[in-house]
């Protein structure tokens, strides 16, 4: 609602309108959800090799390779390759993912729920909360003398390495494919 209304004041000032802004921003929302949708399913794969049952075998990682190659480069991923990825899980795979997929839909539900109390405050409650958390914060960083805590990390990007997600589950498929 806020940004129809700053649109259309932006157009009404200028003079003219412009029709297309609204279409852009739709698809500019829904890239960024078939991304993040690309690198949550990666990064699922990466954290279930590392466990006990559940790594990705040489068949498996063959099978996959061009699968998750085809999606890191167009980087969007469409229902029909995450179906085939699904489909070459193991069940116990297919179980680990599903676990994993629905406790971060039950993380999102609570900050959505966290959110939706914020919007019910007045704007001075939230200017107090924002400071009480600010002096919080600042309290511990000086009670631990360490510096304060880095800016997040950009979804699917190694900062130690240097490689998006993308590139790291291409690396480990193609060494687990040469075995």
């Amino acid at each position: 609602m806020i940004n129809m209304t700053l649109l259309l004041t932006g157009c009404v000032q200028h003079g003219t309108v412009t029709g297309p802004a609204a279409p852009e921003t739709e698809a500019a929302d829904m890239q960024t959800l078939t991304e993040k949708q690309l690198v949550f399913l990666f990064q699922t794969l990466m954290q279930m090799d590392k466990r006990d049952g559940l790594a990705i075998t040489r068949s498996q990682a063959q099978q996959l390779l061009p699968i998750i190659r085809k999606n890191s480069t167009e980087g969007e991923l469409t229902s029909a390759d995450q179906k085939k990825i699904m489909d070459l899980l193991s069940p116990a795979q297919k179980q680990a993912y599903d676990d994993y997929q629905e406790r971060m839909r039950k993380r999102i539900q609570s900050l959505d729920k966290d959110k939706s109390r914020l919007d019910e405050l007045s704007e001075s409650d939230r200017d107090r909360i924002i400071n009480e958390f600010k002096q919080r914060r600042t309290d511990k960083e000086n009670e631990l003398s360490e510096p304060p805590m880095p800016p997040p990390r950009k979804p699917g990007f190694d900062e130690l390495s240097g490689k998006n997600v993308e590139q790291q589950l291409i690396e480990l498929l193609e060494a687990r494919a040469a075995k």
